[in-house]
């Protein structure tokens, strides 16, 4: 009878040494946690059209800046003046979107070329605000008359459909140095319109076209920091 129960006291422990010892706490399996991936058209176009209030916005942001740039350069904001029926005032400017750091030496920062007509009479001036070394000072110059001629220029002008030039609607144009505007005052109407760094390769139309009547300025005056590209 002793040896029976010595016996199965062995069998007892024999069936608990022979089970794998188990950690008294289980590590969750771990799950890798996914990454998003952007699909094709959720990637920004910086050539995509802007929301329609974007562009409402930013259309009186610049409208607000013309008035102040027009008083930095010794103008008259050209919204309030008075125009005969047989007059007309365009102002080309370009302006940086950030002011950057300043350079040593000459260095243009903002300028405007206006063309004013009284009748058959016409003027251009140029004036432009820059930095010789860290002091900004305003220049201005009374420019001759453009190289095709008075009746000429205002012809391509009016062919370029000068006094009606559309506006960026880009998204991410924020980002470029360089606001290209034009503002007008003729037949009683006033206008304007802007394109950040306006290219003629552009397959925008109204892009094109406002490249075209900046490089057309920049030539007929030998201005070429009113140059488009």
């Amino acid at each position: 009878m002793l040896k029976l129960f010595v016996l199965s006291i062995f069998l007892f422990f024999s069936s608990c040494l022979s089970k794998p010892m188990e950690p008294e706490y289980k590590s969750k399996p771990t799950t890798p946690t996914p990454v998003p991936t952007v699909a094709a058209s959720e990637t920004v176009d910086e050539s995509a059209p802007a929301s329609k209030e974007y562009n409402e916005v930013f259309y009186k942001s610049v409208g607000a800046k013309l008035v102040k740039q027009s008083g930095i350069f010794g103008l008259k904001p050209l919204s309030g003046v008075s125009i005969g029926k047989d007059s007309a005032e365009i102002r080309f400017y370009v302006l940086p979107v950030s002011t950057g750091p300043l350079y040593k030496g000459f260095t243009v920062e903002e300028s405007v070329l206006a063309l004013k007509r009284d009748g058959s009479n016409w003027t251009a001036e140029a004036i432009r605000q820059v930095n010789k070394t860290a002091k900004a000072e305003k220049v201005a110059e009374t420019l001759n008359a453009p190289k095709s001629g008075w009746d000429n220029l205002w012809q391509q002008l009016q062919n370029f459909d000068v006094l009606n030039v559309a506006s960026d609607e880009k998204d991410g144009f924020e980002k470029v140095s360089w606001l290209y505007v034009i503002e007008t005052k003729a037949k009683g109407k006033y206008h304007y319109g802007y394109f950040h760094a306006p290219k003629k390769a552009s397959a925008n139309k109204g892009e094109q076209n406002f490249a075209n009547i900046f490089s057309l300025i920049a030539d007929e005056f030998n201005a070429p920091d009113f140059k488009a590209n």
